[in-house]
């Protein structure tokens, strides 16, 4: 797949390339027609008469005498026209060149181009020898002229390049809000292979899944109705017996004190039977159909599990249990949901209630794994009968949360002894 960052620096590359060699086109070809423009024209020697005439005027106005270097200098430092030179001659002797400090014997053969005249300095006769780049000032005008166009032309190929992601975006961005409308069905365009490209196959990634996710919804929410008419019809059965039985204490129809308490008590077990399935099913549901919660930012064991197994401690020794905990606690990390734990550890203490043993010691012990925290519950059933008479929806919730949150949960029972162990991943 192509980066972004790497295709726009080849775009960069690949205009910086042909501006370059645009430019050198330009240039050539600018210098070549000035060339040739100012070979055929008397513009430099028209400009180098025109300076001297400045020069003479100056000399006069100014009583300018051969000593004068300084002055003659500083008129030349101010001249705008272009690089000029300028030397003067006495009796074939170099009093002053611009060009070099040091007396020379022989006029430089830079001035045999310009212009040259006699002028007076202040009585004194000398020669003047004046020469000129006046054309230079045309071809640094003509080289910005050429580097402008150049940029121009580099920013064009790199804005068009720009412009075609923006145009791509703008797309996405307009068939985004068509899946905003409910319109599942309508397929991501996807161009190239960079990271916009990505995003896009990205958006078609998740569009199949919530048609997944929504087509399981569908088939969950028909699982849910069918479990509704499942236990709806096995509450029948409890519930006709409750009103027969709650019939026969409004009739009056017993015959001793024994029977209306026997049947007193059947009534309660009915009642209580149909507590527990109500309670199981409104689990399931909300199990089922609750929003997803988010896992607890990491944290350490300790900080994360310690307030609950005191609290679950101290809430079985409320209800007459002897509880031993064997709990080290490791330094290790973890990344939970901290309502599915918490509901996680009340069905353990409802079902630690429920079936074991009160006269027996309830452990809770902690291991540490490679990868693994292990939360360990072990007791002893009060009634082999009355733990097989548990349904396991309790049980089952657990699992089903433990999975929920990436965990396991096992469970071990050998007669009498139940063990349940809690499996959470570390970070």
């Amino acid at each position: 797949m192509k980066r972004l960052k790497t295709e726009s620096l080849l775009v960069l590359v690949f205009a910086g390339f042909l501006a370059t060699v645009f430019y050198l086109m330009l240039n050539s070809a600018g210098n070549t027609l000035l060339d040739e423009y100012f070979q055929n024209s008397s513009y430099i020697s028209r400009s180098n008469e025109k300076c001297l005439n400045k020069f003479e005027s100056f000399v006069k106005q100014e009583s300018i005498k051969l000593t004068d270097t300084e002055k003659i200098k500083s008129w030349l430092q101010k001249q705008k026209m272009g690089y000029v030179a300028l030397a003067i001659s006495q009796h074939e002797k170099i009093l002053f060149d611009s060009l070099n400090d040091q007396s020379e014997e022989v006029v430089a053969s830079f001035y045999r181009t310009g212009a040259s005249r006699n002028i007076s300095f202040s009585g004194e006769s000398a020669t003047v020898y004046l020469s000129g780049y006046f054309d230079y000032q045309y071809y640094v005008k003509t080289t910005v002229v050429e580097a402008i166009l150049s940029i121009l032309l580099f920013l064009g190929i790199f804005v068009k390049f720009v412009q075609k992601k923006i145009d791509y975006i703008i797309q996405l961005e307009k068939e985004i809000k068509i899946l905003e409308t409910g319109c599942l069905d309508y397929e991501i365009t996807i161009k190239g292979s960079d990271e916009l490209a990505s995003l896009a196959q990205g958006l078609n990634e998740m569009r199949i899944s919530l048609l997944e996710n929504m087509q399981k919804e569908e088939a969950a929410a028909q699982a849910n109705n069918n479990l509704v008419v499942s236990v709806s019809h096995d509450l029948r059965t409890p519930l006709t017996a409750l009103l027969l039985y709650l019939d026969v204490l409004q009739k009056s129809s017993f015959s001793n004190r024994e029977q209306y308490i026997s049947y007193l008590e059947k009534a309660r077990t009915k009642a209580t039977q149909i507590k527990r399935m109500s309670d199981q099913l409104f689990q399931r549901f909300l199990l089922s159909e609750e929003e997803k919660l988010p896992p607890n930012p990491v944290q350490k064991a300790r900080f994360f599990f310690e307030d609950m197994l005191s609290d679950m401690s101290c809430y079985l020794t409320q209800h007459d249990f002897n509880v031993e905990t064997k709990i080290q606690w490791p330094n290790a990390n973890v990344s939970l949901m901290f309502d599915y734990v918490n509901r996680i550890l009340d069905n353990v203490s409802s079902n630690i209630i429920k079936y074991a043993d009160a006269q027996k010691t309830v452990t809770i012990s902690l291991l540490h794994q490679e990868g693994w925290l292990v939360l360990q519950f072990s007791n002893e059933i009060v009634n082999k009968e009355k733990g097989m008479d548990s349904t396991g929806v309790g049980v089952q919730n657990i699992c089903t949360m433990m999975e929920e949150m990436g965990c396991k949960c096992l469970v071990n029972q050998n007669n009498q002894n139940y063990v349940l162990e809690l499996w959470f991943q570390t970070v």
